[in-house]
């Protein structure tokens, strides 16, 4: 093998890990252990080889080629894919690598990272107070010796860090994720193409006007079981496609969440950030916990597998992560708590590459701020010269520079991804109210397509002579109603209810009144009709189908017990 060199310096550092000689984990320590290997263990055979390589281009091309192809996968045994820039970054500080070409250019990897907005010391807001901050996860499978997260160019309190990195726990595996996924459920776009969002937007519209119609439209008549049917076909047809499509979105975005926290507690994070500043206080907590959350997407980006919470995440920092920053104190909790504004606001205008700035809810962050800051800062921005003057640079940038408040670490991850939509709040806020609604109105629309059967009269009869009790075997009493027809007493209807009054039964009581001509001397004579009459909610259609027809004497000689 042409690079056995490497190969052979890989297999010793791993050894002397093992034996206690290296304090730091191969892949973590790699610079400082090459060094250590090149000029202290290396054979001259293998100085020799190496320095051939370091005589032509193509052969170091090739050597990066095999440790991308080749060497990574057997080294790591892990899919991370920021393993190998972060070896390249390495190896290209140290000789000889520091001088071929090909390793140094390779070397250099973009940053997706959110800025964060630091302040010098002294300062009122400058365009050097917005600083990139990138964020690297090392697989080192829990085999560190050193601390889970480090700061490379800058200085920090290290309970900063930790809370940065337990807030992005928090929203991979933990409460924050839940309140992640609540946000997408509730605001969130569906992965869905445009004639299916507009289907089920029509959808949730039609079973609306369906329920009103019903609920508080004319009568239906005979049209009633159709409509219900109809009705209750539109709606379980709608929650089953938003239990099944959101119940998948959920499982994938909690399954990449929870891998994704995984690789975290196993690996190590590095943040960097350029200006070898000390930093006092925690204004950079959400930016650090924004950029832990991208490094470990990016280092593990097959694990979404489809994931619609996380894709908008992660496609939007690889597209245009150097537009956005943020500032703000995070708990472990990942609550974001507020910090001084006004000077970040006036720092990001005067950079003019941020087009989104998140900060904590407060008071002064909103556009009215952003235009006072853009007009504070009108003489001390430099303006371009094109041949004639131009907008002065930091009036133009507030125009398009937004800002967006938030509570959460999760908030901050909504509003990134950019799935929150206000049409898909509406449809689902219909979509809640018509579901609750229809839970309520359930035991009606069983009924009115399946009626319950068609009662019996049982007794007590009622122990007065000036009214009767027609008492009904049902357990659906407002289903049904019943009609008095009679030539010696006034025709009623009456509705039936549960009676708990001794003797307590489902019955209704119908005062009799004699007519004022009397037709017939047989107070006996007249008939007891049952009638259907379904309601919904608390509505009561018209009376329909008659199950049951008793006469009043045969209801009179019920016994009384």
């Amino acid at each position: 093998m042409r690079f056995i060199w490497f190969l052979n310096f890989w297999g010793w550092s791993r050894e002397s890990h093992r034996a206690g000689l290296l304090l730091r984990h191969p892949l973590e320590g790699i610079g400082g252990n090459w060094d250590e290997w090149f000029n202290g263990e290396a054979s001259a055979a293998e100085q020799k080889e190496i320095a051939e390589v370091g005589q032509s281009e193509p052969l170091q091309r090739e050597f990066l080629t095999w440790l991308g192809s080749s060497w990574i996968e057997e080294a790591v045994h892990n899919d991370n894919r920021l393993a190998l820039p972060f070896v390249l970054e390495e190896l290209a500080r140290v000789a000889p690598f520091d001088r071929w070409k090909p390793f140094v250019a390779a070397s250099h990897a973009p940053q997706f990272g959110i800025a964060a907005v630091v302040l010098a010391d002294q300062s009122t807001g400058e365009a050097s107070d917005v600083r990139g901050v990138d964020a690297i996860l090392l697989p080192l499978n829990g085999a560190s010796t050193g601390r889970a997260i480090l700061a490379e160019g800058f200085s920090v309190e290290t309970a900063d860090l930790s809370a940065a990195r337990e807030a992005a726990l928090s929203a991979l595996r933990g409460p924050g994720l839940w309140r992640l996924l609540v946000i997408w459920l509730l605001t969130g776009r569906r992965p869905y193409k445009i004639w299916a969002k507009l289907a089920l937007a029509v959808g949730w519209i039609g079973a609306g006007t369906l329920f009103a119609w019903l609920w508080l439209g004319p009568e239906p008549g005979d049209w009633l079981p159709g409509l219900s049917a109809g009705l209750l076909g539109l709606w379980s047809g709608l929650v089953i496609i938003a239990l099944v499509g959101s119940g998948l979105q959920l499982f994938q975005a909690r399954r990449a969440g929870k891998q994704w926290a995984e690789q975290i507690t196993r690996g190590q994070i590095r943040l960097k950030m350029p200006g070898r500043l000390i930093l006092k206080g925690s204004s950079a907590g959400l930016p650090f916990a924004l950029s832990i959350l991208s490094a470990v997407t990016r280092a593990y980006p097959h694990l979404r597998r489809g994931s619609w919470v996380w894709r908008g995440f992660i496609e939007t920092l690889q597209s245009e992560g150097s537009a956005w920053a943020a500032t703000g104190i995070v708990t472990k909790e990942g609550q974001v708590q507020p910090v001084r504004l006004e000077s970040k606001i006036k720092a990001c205008l005067l950079q003019g590459e941020i087009r989104h700035l998140l900060t904590p809810r407060q008071r002064e962050a909103n556009r009215v701020a952003v235009n006072r800051m853009s007009a504070e800062a009108k003489e001390s921005l430099t303006t371009k010269q094109s041949g004639t003057q131009t907008e002065p640079v930091g009036r133009r940038n507030s125009a398009l520079m937004d800002i967006q408040r938030c509570r959460h670490l999760a908030d901050a991850v909504s509003r990134i991804a950019r799935w929150r939509s206000v049409t898909q709040a509406l449809v689902n806020g219909l979509a809640f109210v018509v579901s609750g609604l229809m839970l309520c109105a359930l035991p009606d629309l069983c009924r009115i397509l399946n009626p319950p059967a068609p009662p019996a009269v049982v007794a007590p009869a009622s122990p007065s002579p000036y009214f009767l009790w027609v008492s009904l075997d049902t357990r659906s009493p407002d289903f049904f109603q019943v009609v008095l027809e009679s030539k010696a007493w006034v025709n009623r209807r009456a509705d039936i209810a549960r009676r708990a009054s001794l003797p307590a039964s489902t019955r209704a009581e119908i005062r009799l009144v004699r007519v004022s001509q009397v037709a017939t001397r047989d107070f006996e004579d007249g008939v007891v009709w049952i009638e259907r009459r379904p309601c919904f909610l608390n509505r009561k259609f018209e009376p329909g189908e008659v199950v049951g027809r008793y006469t009043i004497a045969y209801i009179n000689r019920l016994s009384h017990d």
